[in-house]
């Protein structure tokens, strides 16, 4: 298997999406990981077999690490939601 830094690429990622039954046309796809690496990645791979409609979580779950090392500090789908709901909570409207 093909490296990439900490993680293996899958040489069958295509094939079982596509046993998955998913119609390369018109199914939607979205594809979310840790820091958008990853899906990122794998959503190119499937635009380049065909697959219309790949969605990808940009900065991913957590997003990248900070000075610190940390995650969802920055970026990423976690932090976005957790600042969202303050503002929720706060009585405002979101952005």
């Amino acid at each position: 298997m093909e490296r990439r830094g900490d993680w293996e690429v899958n040489p069958h990622f295509v094939g079982q999406v596509r046993l998955a039954g998913t119609n390369r046309a018109v199914c939607p796809i979205v594809l979310i990981c840790r820091s958008g690496n990853r899906s990122r990645e794998a959503g190119e791979t499937l635009e380049q077999h065909g697959f219309a409609r790949v969605y990808k979580v940009v900065n991913g779950f957590e997003g990248p690490l900070n000075a610190s090392h940390l995650r969802s500090v920055l970026t990423g789908w976690r932090h976005v939601a957790r600042s969202l709901i303050a503002v929720m909570a706060a009585g405002l409207r979101p952005p």
